[in-house]
């Protein structure tokens, strides 16, 4: 559950750097043209607030834990492009690991589905020997038949079973 939840982080992670980008792009561009730029931004949840952006040489970018670095464009550009390239790579050694769980989660699945199909007639013979067909009609009440199973030559499982 750890990765999925890191998964989805990551998901969501990349396109809020991605979008970031473009606005620092944005920036950069209309530096030198003069014209002001206009930004809806979100102050609180759901209260959206219009600014006007005039040339700037610099931007802050929220890091989190109530933390506000302020760089230059170029430097913002430079920092998203590496947080951009190492959750992608991030993402890309988690699905893969995602995978290989998956993977050995049906392996597993498998093994014990054919340990159990191969034990299944093994046990239906150690019953046909043990009890012979006389006594299966004539008992109704539960028998008591110890199953043998011969795991190697130097040792042998016993285990009860039931038998109607």
């Amino acid at each position: 559950m750890k990765l999925l939840a890191q998964q989805r982080d990551l998901q969501a992670k990349i396109p809020d750097i991605e979008k970031f980008l473009d606005i620092v792009a944005t920036l950069q561009a209309k530096k030198g043209s003069g014209e002001a730029l206009l930004a809806d931004f979100e102050v609180s949840e759901g209260i959206y607030s219009q600014a006007r952006i005039e040339d700037t040489d610099s931007v802050c970018l929220w890091l989190g834990a109530n933390v506000m670095l302020e760089c230059s464009c170029e430097e913002a550009t430079t920092l998203l492009q590496k947080n951009l390239e190492n959750a992608k790579a991030s993402l890309e050694v988690l699905v893969a690991d995602l995978q290989f769980i998956r993977d050995q989660v049906t392996i597993m699945q498998v093994t014990f589905a054919r340990v159990y199909n191969w034990d299944v007639p093994k046990r239906e013979s150690v019953k046909l020997v043990l009890l012979p067909k006389t006594l299966k009609g004539i008992f109704s009440a539960h028998i008591l038949v110890a199953e043998c199973v011969l795991l190697d030559e130097s040792t042998t499982l016993i285990s009860p079973f039931s038998i109607r």
